[in-house]
């Protein structure tokens, strides 16, 4: 199964957001762990695997956004992860839409900065520790009514 690919606004491989947890949960033989939100979300945490899935209350608990720390992770065919922010901002700029909707960051006490890119109109959140990209975060689209666009055809 492929778990590398990130696919906008879709998923990541054959797992599509709007599935139910049961159908992610059938696709894997890894250990997970599994907490609660305070807005009742769940989160289904993959460490081994570098995989998060988060499945929404509001909308049935469907899958609506994921979170790859792989280092194989691929966008367009480019693996991003590992890459400094400077190279992270170029392809975001040369190859996503929307560009770059916002920039931020924070220091921590033990002196790591920590920052993250968005590119709003793609779902995306880029987050990098000491200018390192360490994971990437992305949801479904939305339409106009704030409600989730599902690509599953059997949503």
């Amino acid at each position: 199964m492929d778990i590398d690919t990130l696919l906008v606004h879709e998923g990541i491989g054959e797992i599509l957001f709007g599935m139910f947890k049961e159908d992610i949960l059938n696709n894997f033989d890894s250990r997970y762990l599994e907490e609660l939100d305070d807005g009742g979300d769940v989160d289904i945490h993959y460490p081994e695997l570098g995989l998060s899935f988060t499945f929404w209350q509001e909308f049935k608990g469907r899958l609506g956004s994921i979170t790859s720390k792989r280092e194989n992770t691929t966008l367009s065919g480019v693996k991003l992860i590992g890459r400094n922010k400077n190279d992270v901002r170029k392809f975001i700029n040369s190859k996503l839409k929307s560009g770059i909707s916002e920039e931020n960051g924070c220091e921590h006490e033990d002196g790591d900065i920590q920052e993250w890119i968005d590119a709003n109109d793609n779902s995306l959140s880029f987050w990098f520790l000491n200018d390192r990209l360490y994971q990437i975060c992305w949801s479904c689209e939305w339409a106009d009514n704030e409600q989730p666009k599902w690509k599953n055809t059997q949503v």
